[in-house]
């Protein structure tokens, strides 16, 4: 009997359990999103960046080789008071050409910090890397956008590298994270510079 009364009262009440399913999955979903963009996860909060922008933001654009990788924790405050831990990637490159440098020092070696590493947040949730976070390899030679971080040098990997791709006839490209993810094919190295270095003379 207890059998056979639940089964019509599921019938009933299908439509309200599946609202209130769909709601709590609302809920759940807009409070995650809501976290990994304060913590740094991948999401739609990440919009396409123009070449003017990066340039725009950027102090130096160099050529360099990786010669160390370093993921450090440092402890932050929110507005709100609240502490929280950043993953950061430091990176070391020795650069081998520059396309500027506002500043006009072009050093040799430069290191400096990227925060698309996800974070520990009050919720004690581990993000150890998300798909917007860019995956940096000793002995790797990319093109980076270098800029001015409250005294010290950072960089937004999932705009700002670009990987030096070489086509079977040795043509080099130039692809970001974030036009790979858009779907936008390789930039013609040779085009790339060109346009750089028309924005700014």
């Amino acid at each position: 009997m207890l059998l056979d009364s639940y089964a019509v009262n599921d019938d009933a009440n299908g439509p309200v359990i599946a609202g209130l399913a769909i709601g709590i999955a609302f809920v759940l979903g807009f409070s995650i999103f809501g976290y990994m963009a304060v913590c740094g996860g991948s999401g739609a909060q990440y919009s396409a960046v123009s070449l003017e922008q990066i340039v725009g933001f950027s102090d130096m654009a160099a050529y360099g080789t990786v010669v160390n990788v370093e993921l450090v924790a440092p402890s932050k405050t929110d507005s709100s008071g609240t502490t929280y831990r950043e993953f950061q990637t430091l990176v070391t490159i020795l650069t081998d050409a520059y396309l500027f440098d506002k500043n006009g020092k072009y050093p040799a070696f430069i290191t400096f910090s990227d925060s698309g590493s996800g974070c520990v947040s009050v919720l004690k949730s581990t993000l150890p890397g998300h798909s917007c976070g860019a995956q940096y390899n000793k002995g790797e030679r990319s093109l980076f956008f270098i800029y001015d971080l409250d005294g010290s040098w950072g960089s937004s990997g999932f705009s700002s590298k670009f990987e030096i791709i070489e086509d079977d006839n040795g043509e080099k490209y130039l692809q970001s994270i974030s036009n790979k993810g858009r779907d936008i094919s390789p930039i013609p190295l040779a085009l790339y510079e060109q346009q750089v270095k028309g924005l700014i003379t």
